[in-house]
Formats: C-alpha cells, sequence, structure tokens
C-alpha cells in the first residue's frame, strides 16, 4: 500500500470514527430523553419540542468544522436526499393519524356516557318528577368524570370515587321502590346504566393509552437523518446550510409539538363542564 492510500485509509478512518463520535451518545440521549418523558405530565413533554432545534444546532455546528477540515462535501446532488425527508413525513402523519383515530374516538365515547345519563335522567323523571335522589347520584359522578379519566387527588367537588359513584347507580337501579314497579322504566334505566359503565371503561382505557417511546424515538432518528441529508446539500455554503437545517427544524419541532398534544389532548382540561353539572 502507497503513502497516499494509506493515508486515505487512514483519513476514512477518522472520519468514521468521528461520526460515531457524534451519533451513538447523542442517539443514547435522545432515547433516554424519551423513556424519561414518557412518564411525565404534558407539560414536561412539550419540553421535547425544544430537541428538535438543539439537534439542528449540533448538525450545523458539526458541519460548519467539517467545512473547515480535510473532510469537506463536495458535489452532494439534493434530490436524492429527498428519500429521507419523506421518510419523516410519512411515519409522522401515521403517526398523527393514529393519535386523531383515538382522540376521536375517546370523544365519541364521552358522548355516549354523557346520553346514558340524561337518558337515566328522563326515566327517573318520568316516574317521579320530585325525585331527587338519582340526580345527585348522577351529579357525584359527573364531579368525578370533569377531572378526567381518574380522580384528581385534590378535587374539592369529587367527594366519590368513580367505582363508588357507579355502585350507588346500580343500587338505585335496583331499587324496585324507585321505580313503583315500572319493570320497563327499571330496564330502560339499567340498560342506559350499562351504558354508561362501558363506555366509561373504554374511555379510560384510551385515556391512559400513550404513545410508545420507541415511535417517538424512530421519528427523532428520521428528523434527524433528514437534518443531516439537508446539512449534506448545502455543504460548502454555511449560510445556507443553516437556514435550511434551522427552518427545517422549526417544523421538527412544530411536529413533536402538535404530537405530544394529540398524544394527551385532556391532560388538565375539564372534560364535562361545570355548567352542565349546575343544570342538572
Amino acid at each position: 500500500m502507497t503513502v497516499t492510500a494509506r493515508s486515505v485509509a487512514v483519513s476514512r478512518g477518522r472520519l468514521i470514527l468521528a461520526w460515531l463520535a457524534v451519533l451513538v451518545p447523542l442517539g443514547w440521549g435522545v432515547s433516554t430523553t424519551v423513556n424519561e418523558a414518557a412518564g411525565l405530565p404534558l407539560s414536561n413533554k412539550l419540553g421535547l419540542t425544544l430537541l428538535p432545534l438543539l439537534l439542528g444546532v449540533l448538525v450545523c455546528f458539526f458541519f460548519f468544522h467539517l467545512d473547515k477540515s480535510r473532510f469537506t462535501i463536495r458535489g452532494v446532488v439534493g434530490p436524492y436526499f429527498s428519500s429521507v425527508a419523506i421518510l419523516f413525513a410519512l411515519f409522522a402523519s401515521l403517526l398523527a393519524a393514529e393519535l386523531w383515530q383515538r382522540q376521536t374516538r375517546e370523544d365519541t365515547l364521552l358522548h355516549q356516557e354523557i346520553n346514558g345519563l340524561k337518558s337515566m335522567l328522563h326515566i327517573s323523571a318520568s316516574i317521579d318528577p320530585d325525585t331527587t335522589v338519582v340526580r345527585d347520584a348522577i351529579r357525584s359522578y359527573l364531579r368525578q368524570t370533569a377531572y378526567g379519566a381518574e380522580l384528581a387527588p385534590a378535587a374539592p367537588a369529587a367527594p366519590l370515587p368513580s367505582s363508588e359513584a357507579l355502585r350507588r347507580l346500580y343500587r338505585l337501579a335496583t331499587d324496585v321502590a324507585l321505580f313503583k314497579g315500572n319493570a320497563a322504566a327499571n330496564a330502560a334505566f339499567l340498560q342506559s346504566l350499562d351504558q354508561v359503565r362501558s363506555a366509561r371503561e373504554d374511555r379510560t382505557d384510551l385515556h391512559k393509552a400513550h404513545v410508545a417511546s420507541s415511535k417517538f424515538f424512530t421519528l427523532l432518528v428520521f428528523g434527524l437523518l433528514t437534518q443531516i441529508a439537508i446539512a449534506f446539500c448545502h455543504a460548502g455554503n454555511p449560510r445556507a446550510l443553516a437556514a435550511s437545517v434551522m427552518l427545517f427544524s422549526v417544523a421538527f419541532s412544530a411536529a413533536i409539538g402538535i404530537l405530544a398534544l394529540l398524544d394527551d389532548p385532556y391532560e388538565g382540561v375539564t372534560m364535562v363542564s361545570v355548567s352542565f353539572m349546575d343544570s342538572l
């Protein structure tokens, strides 16, 4: 092997080691961040939106120094790297569609739950317009529902947990005196209550479900590869490189933020309005 060939081989080896020195710790850091953020509230999860901007800065910094070294890149054709951006866009759109469908299903279940409660009110009012026992039980149930799928520990307006509120409603459904011997009304009341319970259980399961950390990690990897591809296309032109990479990084950050919002849209949001409960 000649001296020139040996020096080229050494240079390639150093370039590979330089990429590994950057990408391996970066990948480990991204993976650790996503795993730790997966169990945090939405407000902390939104901190992930800053990560694409940080990745964009790191990519720009690395390529600025790469262009000043003997490993500078020339002759890269941009269209060949568009496939990387397509992979990012495709995965992001599929993940958004999955979250959108889950949110739509949760909204549908909430409406079924509320409609079942309204039916129970109408049934009880048709038997005895002056009775308040069913209305009070439904109010207690709705106060718990207003705070999401799980009872907030410090919620002063939610005296009964969901299971106890449901048991109270089932006790009323088995009270023959409440329906004054009207078997049809009793059966309809019980059927509506079963609808409420089923919708409640399904909605709770959906509310607890979150995007797997591996999916967020995959999206971050595709986004990072797209940032690197953009930097390759503008190698040797620092201003164009910085503008292009950071413009994509802003869009990348917005995509992560929107997906984080769709992942838990009801975090800290009242699902049943107080005015609706007061109107009962």
